[in-house]
């Protein structure tokens, strides 16, 4: 379907027309409190209890099955932090373990030839 400049323009002021005879309606103005921030950008903790029970309302609206999905994957989510957690430890004392052992190597064999050599 082919529009000329024409049929265009005259549905461009049609469309202008029609808004302007709209009257503005306001928006209504929003239902949550603002968040109240402290002095360092921190959002306070009354903030913060207003996101907890936006969550908690959540969670009791939602039907059985629904909360057992979110325990569920809650409870994979938390498993999943705690594993990389110790994974982390366990790389962190494993590196701490070589450092000590090449320390000691280089203390027996770099310092003692230095010593035995003067």
């Amino acid at each position: 379907m082919s529009y000329s400049n024409d049929d265009l323009e005259q549905r461009l002021r049609e469309l202008e027309v029609e808004v302007q005879a709209k009257p503005v309606q306001p928006r209504p103005a929003s239902v949550e409190p603002p968040v109240a921030y402290q002095a360092s950008g921190e959002v306070s903790s009354q903030g913060d209890r207003n996101l907890l029970d936006q969550v908690l309302n959540w969670f009791d609206g939602l039907p059985t099955v629904g909360k057992i999905a979110v325990g569920v994957g809650a409870a994979f989510v938390g498993l999943s932090v705690l594993r990389l957690f110790f994974q982390l430890l366990t790389a962190l004392i494993g590196l701490a373990f070589l450092s000590l052992v090449v320390y000691v190597l280089y203390r027996v064999f770099v310092v003692s030839d230095s010593n035995s050599s003067r």
